[in-house]
């Protein structure tokens, strides 16, 4: 049996709306991000209410199924999944929210998903060992973000294959360090890391300035009256 998470109708629906006004009124994350910075399993009761006036169990219990939920709201419901999987507060918690994206995903087309909502889905599908999965979910999302789409792509791709090297280096800013494959140089022939013309250290030129040396002239290392050494100290 699965655990409940709350008990039915614990909240009174003009409290929960009234959380809910307030906490979105910065962004509609507000509730999924606060949430997540308490580490609230309750608060999960009150997602569930946002997406539709229905509870945690219901909706996981219809994700694992292999249900649709027609009329939730898209945005709502993957707020569910987004906290119940990044809080993981109970091991079941990482599958759940999997599940929960799932759901989603039958009940709307991809273009109803929030960016964020379909790369943390591709995300978890890959961490939970479904490569296939991921791979179709890159595939089939069109607003994956940038970052996560180029990573799972390093991720998806076989290392010993021709494309992965090039995939992995476009991951390091530059001017960062670039990977080459055994034999190959990273500079090219007859190239210097200096620029064209320009030697690393100019001739004639030392690390102090012009007619400064680096000591000056009758200048101890030492401070005026002061040794090295304290009497009756050894180094």
């Amino acid at each position: 049996m699965r655990r409940q998470h709350t008990t039915p109708n614990a909240y009174p629906a003009h409290l929960l709306d009234e959380l809910l006004a307030v906490l979105r009124r910065e962004s509609p994350a507000g509730p999924g991000a606060a949430a997540l910075r308490t580490r609230s399993a309750d608060a999960r009761a009150m997602l569930a209410y946002a997406a539709g006036d229905t509870t945690v169990d219901g909706l996981l219990a219809a994700a694992h199924r292999g249900d649709t939920v027609p009329g939730i709201d898209p945005y709502a419901l993957g707020e569910l999944a987004r906290v119940i999987a990044l809080q993981d507060l109970w091991p079941a918690d990482r599958p759940d929210g999997l599940a929960l994206f799932e759901l989603l995903l039958r009940t709307y087309p991809p273009s109803r998903i929030a960016p964020a909502h379909q790369g943390l889905h591709a995300q978890l599908a890959f961490a939970a060992g479904n490569r296939a999965r991921a791979a179709e979910l890159v595939r089939l999302y069109p607003e994956l973000p940038t970052p996560i789409a180029e990573s799972l792509a390093v991720d998806l791709a076989d290392p010993a294959g021709p494309s992965w090297l090039a995939a992995f280096n476009r991951l390091l800013p530059a001017p960062g360090l670039s990977l080459a494959v055994p034999g190959q140089s990273l500079a090219e022939p007859g190239r210097s890391l200096a620029e064209p013309g320009r030697s690393l250290a100019e001739p004639g030129r030392s690390l102090a300035e012009p007619g400064q040396s680096l000591t000056e002239p009758g200048r101890s290392l030492a401070e005026p009256g002061q040794s090295l050494t304290e009497p009756g100290l050894w180094l």
